[in-house]
């Protein structure tokens, strides 16, 4: 395995905010501030802070209006940063699915991964 450069984390973090931003359907980024992976948590043996730094800047950075994002103080894998994104992607898919009715248009959460509309 090897860990990303901060310029390396800076593409990839640009890549994605470009998806993000394209995409047509209710949007959101969560940001681990403590921790993209297993490996790279306090004392872990990918930990980078800069390249975390120049991912979450190119996120911050190049993400559109219209994608909603937040930030904890958690890792990737702690469960209460993991219970926001549930909560949040029941909300997206709930609010898109009243849409849906409303509109009486399929709706891009039938999946279960809740990500049709992001392109790529």
């Amino acid at each position: 395995m090897v860990r990303t450069t901060a310029a390396e984390a800076s593409a990839i973090g640009a890549d994605i905010a470009e998806k993000l931003t394209a995409a047509t359907g209710p949007t959101a980024l969560a940001l681990p501030l403590e921790g993209t992976s297993e490996l790279a948590v306090a004392d872990g043996p990918f930990r980078d802070p800069a390249a975390d730094a120049a991912l979450f800047e190119a996120l911050r950075d190049g993400i559109g209006d219209g994608v909603e994002w937040f930030e904890m103080a958690r890792h990737v894998n702690d469960p209460a940063f993991a219970r926001r994104i549930a909560r949040r992607s029941t909300d997206i898919c709930g609010r898109s699915e009243r849409d849906r009715r409303n509109a009486r248009l399929p709706t891009p959460c039938e999946s279960s991964s809740c990500d049709a509309s992001i392109p790529g």
